[in-house]
């Protein structure tokens, strides 16, 4: 069964180094870029895919739609943030469990992980999309200093 993908636009827009150095050129262009990288990205080929930004800074008063090939892309109208607007989505699904979330919003990721949803967002990711998993795209670890410590693991991070 295909997986939901939702996207926090702006959020991933802001936290990856490609797509904000692409936005502080135009905004436009890295939506574009974002949109392109999912739609190309393997990992997420057969994937339903929702991109949501926030349109709170324009005239829409309602959320505004559209499909460009498999990804919809939706604006929140000027009432309502992208983050609520997600939460919304979350809300009204039969099994948010089939659902992934990537946003690096605190609110957002933990009322995803509330409705049973995964997680993950371009903080989970060190460099380009899609993650190759090959050695170049994987920072080394640091030199060992004393024992190991394992962390706290809250939730399964989703990689894109």
């Amino acid at each position: 069964m295909a997986r939901h993908i939702i996207v926090d636009g702006y959020n991933v827009i802001k936290r990856d180094r490609e797509l904000l150095a692409l936005e502080r050129k135009s905004l436009e262009a890295a939506r574009g870029r974002l949109l392109a990288l999912l739609g190309q990205s393997r990992r997420l080929k057969n994937d339903q895919i929702t991109v949501v930004f926030d349109g709170s800074a324009t005239n829409l008063s309602f959320p505004v739609s559209s499909t460009q090939g498999r990804i919809r892309v939706i604006y929140s109208g000027n009432q309502e943030s992208a983050d609520s607007l997600i939460q919304r989505l979350l809300s009204s699904m039969s099994t948010a469990a089939n659902t992934v979330v990537l946003s690096d919003d605190r609110e957002v990721r933990d009322a995803a992980l509330g409705y049973g949803s995964t997680v993950g967002g371009a903080a989970s990711r060190q460099t380009g999309l899609p993650y190759s998993g090959h050695h170049e795209d994987r920072q080394r670890a640091p030199d060992k200093k004393g024992p190991a410590k394992r962390p706290k693991r809250k939730s399964p991070e989703f990689r894109w």
